[in-house]
């Protein structure tokens, strides 16, 4: 089953600058965008954005676009020259090799073989400018669905965790500090995945792995193995995310399930005791499919809020602001078209 993701570019652009402004700005970028990060590239302490691509085999389309901010929100494109095959399902800039500047992870695929053969391919930050690449290999074939990134060794470096909703699978690959990755460690599902997410879930400067799709299930990360949680046996979930709902000091789990066909639509909430004892304290049935789930603190509450994105004849991005007793103020809908 596939998740609704990545709807059009300026509403992915409305996501990204809404923390800080009022208005909206559209800018014009090769075909098929697919995904966006927002990131200071350059170290000049304004944000950067990075846009990436779907890009079959044999096209030369670009895959990655960089938009340089000027200053004020105003953006230019700065460099287009990107260019190989991979769906950029979640691209992000992180730095990855310790020397201050964010690189930028995207997934990479090879036909030349005449099987496809799956690469994380990290283009490497010198001093704003993107002159070197490296890939490493996924060790498998199979098409990836999801890639994030989290701590989840506790060495303070940048670790790599996909998934693959065709597979029934997640993994990771473990950043030695210097750039370079181990060898992928894949965990197999009963489900085919629709979200995943990393956070640290009890408090042990670790970042678990929270896996949702028909089931709700949390991965412990500890220095020899992940433990298995089950949280939830449930309708499709399309997306997960971590964060501290309610400002207790432990991080929840906020899911959007999809609906399948006659089944409801909804944001549920899962309250963590501590203990990673999780509770679903809140629950919404929404009219409409959500995605592009996000949490951020946008009225400077200490608590965190809730936006998505909903698609019904036109684009919205959906604002619910936490009222901090466990409820959460009706949709603040923004039009997108």
């Amino acid at each position: 089953m596939s998740r609704v993701k990545y709807l059009n570019l300026s509403l992915l652009f409305l996501l990204l600058l809404m923390y800080s402004t009022y208005f909206a700005s559209e800018y014009t970028v090769p075909q098929l965008a697919y995904s966006v990060y927002a990131e200071d590239l350059d170290l000049d302490g304004d944000k950067d954005i990075v846009v990436g691509h779907k890009t079959g085999w044999g096209y030369d389309s670009p895959t990655i676009t960089i938009l340089k901010n000027e200053g004020h929100g105003y953006f230019t494109i700065f460099d287009t020259s990107f260019v190989f095959c991979g769906y950029q399902e979640n691209i992000f800039a992180q730095n990855i090799d310790n020397d201050s500047y964010p690189d930028i992870v995207t997934l990479m695929s090879d036909f030349s073989s005449g099987t496809a053969e799956r690469y994380i391919r990290i283009c490497y930050n010198d001093n704003g400018y993107y002159n070197e690449f490296i890939d490493f290999s996924l060790n498998i074939s199979e098409k990836f669905s999801d890639i994030i990134y989290g701590d989840i060794d506790g060495d303070n470096d940048i670790d790599i965790v996909v998934s693959s909703n065709n597979g029934f699978f997640w993994g990771y690959l473990l950043n030695n500090g210097d750039g370079e990755f181990s060898l992928p460690v894949y965990h197999d599902l009963s489900f085919p995945p629709g979200g995943v997410a990393c956070g640290d879930l009890n408090n042990d400067n670790r970042e678990d792995i929270v896996v949702c799709g028909y089931k709700l299930e949390v991965y412990l990360s500890y220095p020899d193995s992940f433990q298995c949680m089950l949280v939830d046996v449930t309708d499709y979930q399309n997306e997960v995310r971590i964060g501290d709902i309610d400002n207790d000091g432990d991080n929840d789990l906020v899911v959007a399930r999809y609906g399948a066909p006659h089944l409801p639509h909804s944001l549920q909430i899962y309250h963590n005791d501590g203990n990673c004892n999780f509770t679903l304290a809140y629950e919404e049935e929404i009219s409409i499919g959500i995605s592009n789930l996000h949490l951020t603190d946008l009225n400077n509450d200490s608590y965190l809020d809730i936006i998505y994105t909903k698609v019904h004849g036109q684009n919205y991005v959906c604002v619910r602001m936490n009222n901090g007793d466990g409820i959460f103020l009706g949709e603040e809908n923004y039009d997108t078209t």
